[in-house]
């Protein structure tokens, strides 16, 4: 029984080391393929890596390129009010020109209209004059100089209000052209262009002659402011530009940094997924170590096990007759001389052999009886160690 348990014992411990093996070698082989993967993981990581240094860099030079645009925007900003605030103090020593010129308009009276336009021919070369010139300002070509264009442009008192402010905001803003104003003034020298003069021949049309006068003086004062007008036309050009340039530079810098936060977004996934391999790869390196320990460790026994085992295989079919000799031999050979012990020894031998009963070769009855144990136990007690003592 104790043969066949440690049989039992030692075939699983040899499964043991088989299994011990497998799992060392499957650890080696994940940890191979986890090596594959960590390697690939490091290179999509130093990719991205990259593509986050090339963002920064665009957002950086973009973010530059922002600070730059806003500051020559904020500049040409600055300069622009400047200049609006000096020709608007020019646009201001003109006002009561201007409103001169509109207060004239307003002044007309309906009926003093109708009767004008109802002439169907100049009423006198004064209205004529003066509604000729109203032509001019309007920038009518001399040819279409005539008394029906003329009437046609007194359609009524708003119109010819609105029209009036039209061309006082042409000349603040400086787009009424100067040959303008000098055909104008071609009428204007002529003799009875005066409003006392013309509204003896109409009323309206002495209110129309005062309004044409202001204009040209509102002109006349709005043209000195005419270098600042041109130099502000020219910085609101440059601020537009630059304005846009700003908002362009702005939106790409959005664009950019959404680039960027997209490539270290993408970068974290990969580097998490990468930490966490190396944690894995940590851990089966750990169990590998133990594994390998171990298998070291009972490979050195693993020999010794081997040879056990097969000292128990050869054994085997020999303990029956060896269990035989034994008993005999401490039953019947006590009252012996150790030459007859000898001598039976080798005679029951060969009695069990002719039996098919195998005691081995020269089996030795004493150490199938006693272990060194006992003979230790023995010889403390005081028994001598020869061996007829031991018998």
């Amino acid at each position: 029984e104790r043969m066949n348990t440690d049989m039992s014992n030692l075939v699983q411990v040899m499964e043991r080391i088989a299994e011990v093996n497998s799992s060392v070698e499957s650890l080696q082989e994940e940890l191979t393929e986890g090596a594959v993967s960590i390697d690939d993981k490091k290179l999509e990581e130093e990719a991205l890596l990259q593509t986050i240094r090339n963002a920064r860099v665009n957002v950086e030079e973009e973010q530059a390129s922002v600070t730059s645009e806003t500051q020559k925007e904020e500049e040409l900003r600055q300069a622009l009010s400047e200049q609006r605030a000096a020709c608007n103090s020019v646009l201001q020593e003109g006002e009561p020109a201007a409103k001169a010129a509109r207060d004239a308009i307003t002044s007309i009276k309906a009926r003093d209209l109708i009767e004008m336009k109802a002439n169907p021919k100049s009423p006198h070369v004064y209205v004529e004059q003066v509604l000729f010139a109203m032509l001019t300002l309007r920038e009518v070509p001399a040819k279409n100089h005539d008394w029906a264009t003329a009437k046609t442009m007194l359609k009524d008192a708003k119109t010819v209000t609105e029209d009036t402010n039209k061309i006082l905001t042409a000349i603040s803003e400086g787009r009424l052209e100067s040959r303008t104003i000098a055909a104008t003034r071609q009428y204007m020298s002529k003799e009875g262009f005066d409003p006392t003069e013309v509204r003896k021949k109409n009323a309206a049309a002495g209110a129309l002659c005062e309004s044409v006068l202001n204009v040209v003086k509102y002109y006349d004062i709005v043209s000195k402011s005419q270098p600042k007008l041109q130099q502000m036309g020219t910085t609101r050009e440059a601020h537009d530009v630059a304005q846009q340039n700003a908002d362009k530079a702005k939106n790409s810098l959005k664009q950019f940094q959404a680039e960027l936060e997209r490539a270290e977004k993408a970068c974290q996934v990969v580097t998490d997924s990468k930490d966490e391999l190396l944690e894995q790869a940590t851990d089966l390196q750990k169990r590998l170590a133990l594994a390998q320990q171990l298998l070291m460790a009972v490979s050195i026994e693993q020999k010794l096990w081997a040879e056990k085992m097969e000292q128990i295989r050869e054994m085997e079919p020999k303990l029956l007759g060896r269990a035989l000799l034994a008993s005999s031999f401490a039953s019947y050979m006590g009252p012996m001389a150790p030459a007859l012990r000898k001598e039976f020894v080798k005679e029951f031998v060969h009695l069990l052999s002719t039996s098919q009963l195998d005691c081995g070769k020269s089996p030795d009855p004493l150490r199938l009886i006693c272990s060194r144990l006992s003979k230790l136990k023995w010889a403390q007690q005081g028994l001598p160690g020869e061996r007829t003592a031991l018998e």
